[in-house]
């Protein structure tokens, strides 16, 4: 069963989508996430036929903001109204946490405004998919057993990831990443083990980095970086830059305990299948890497490898209070400096 937000849709959705099933007249509505929220943040009437109207919701559909389309069909029921279409609309360029968000909040979506109302889902990265072209090949894919196209074998794994995400440890191999309803499972290579044994087993004060990819052809997780000493500054100059990767870095700071850091970078302009992938197999890495009692102390899901500097890495450090000696002889906190403003610190997961 696929893992939910907790976002339910506001009770103004809710209202809004039953105005349209019973008043017949809406052809559309636009659902976004906002402030942990499912709502409803626009609408259109209908205009002319099913296919006509495709084109309403052209603009809605915008390069790197995800949303869900509550779309009304010709085709009547037998209670009298019509019946019903989502369209979950994920671009290439979203950020990964809007992409999770939005996967893990569709189920609660339909659930929230009634399934039975739902006869078919599309999933789509680009308004040409989510046309009214792409909604016939949907259907005659859907009634056929044709061979699907690799854009669409794409689509298929980026659903199955949606749908379907359950950790899972292999007791043949000791380490194994995330296992979905396809059964897709990731072994890890002997070299990734061994360095994670390495890394576990380093004393204090060793600043160690290691990268972790997925080989896709053979189905692994394959070690590609073992590096020891390595200070805050260079982790971003190591990581691939335009291919997604797991990071588990060793952070030293003078006077606190050492923080251990795992960070999922998601580039842009990394393919759709490698970036779902990736982060459905996160969780599955992260239980992994953390068997045998150890601790991992800070996550990150990062869109750019930019974002692997010192200051963020120092959010792993609990912020310790100096004592400061007052005028008066007594002793007040000196509290930690806050972080620059102007620039948004990547979501902790």
């Amino acid at each position: 069963m696929a893992a939910q937000s907790g976002i339910r849709a506001s009770q103004d959705l809710i209202a809004a989508f039953s105005n349209a099933v019973l008043g017949k007249s809406i052809r559309a509505i636009r659902v976004s996430i906002v402030n942990e929220s499912l709502v409803h943040n626009g609408a259109v009437d209908v205009a002319g036929s099913l296919e006509t109207d495709f084109a309403l919701i052209r603009d809605w559909l915008l390069p790197t903001d995800p949303a869900f389309v509550l779309l009304r069909t010709d085709t009547p029921t037998s209670s009298g109204d019509y019946e019903w279409i989502v369209l979950h609309y994920v671009p290439d360029k979203a950020r990964v946490r809007d992409k999770m968000l939005y996967s893990s909040s569709k189920g609660t979506l339909l659930k929230d405004l009634g399934d039975s109302k739902f006869v078919d889902s599309i999933y789509g990265s680009t308004q040409e998919e989510l046309s009214f072209e792409g909604y016939k090949k949907h259907l005659v894919h859907k009634q056929s057993s044709a061979p699907l196209t690799e854009r669409e074998k794409e689509l298929a794994a980026v659903k199955a990831a949606e749908n379907s995400a359950e950790i899972t440890i292999s007791s043949r191999r000791g380490l194994m990443a995330t296992t979905n309803s396809a059964s897709m499972a990731f072994p890890w290579n002997e070299d990734a083990e061994a360095a994670v044994g390495r890394f576990w087993a380093d004393e204090e004060g060793t600043p160690h980095l290691i990268i972790l990819a997925i080989d896709i052809e053979n189905e692994r997780i394959a070690l590609e970086v073992d590096q020891s000493p390595v200070g805050q500054n260079q982790v971003a100059g190591i990581v691939t830059a335009d291919k997604p990767r797991f990071l588990l870095y060793r952070a030293v700071e003078s006077g606190a305990k050492d923080a251990v850091i795992f960070a999922m970078t998601c580039p842009y302009a990394a393919k759709v299948k490698e970036r779902m992938l990736y982060s459905s197999a996160r969780g599955g890495v992260i239980s992994a890497l953390e068997q045998g009692d150890y601790t991992i102390t800070k996550k990150f899901e990062l869109d750019d490898v930019a974002e692997l500097t010192p200051e963020l890495f120092s959010e792993a450090f609990p912020a310790v209070a100096a004592p400061e000696e007052t005028g008066s002889g007594k002793i007040s906190p000196k509290f930690a400096k806050p972080s620059r403003p102007g620039r948004a610190k990547p979501k902790p997961t």
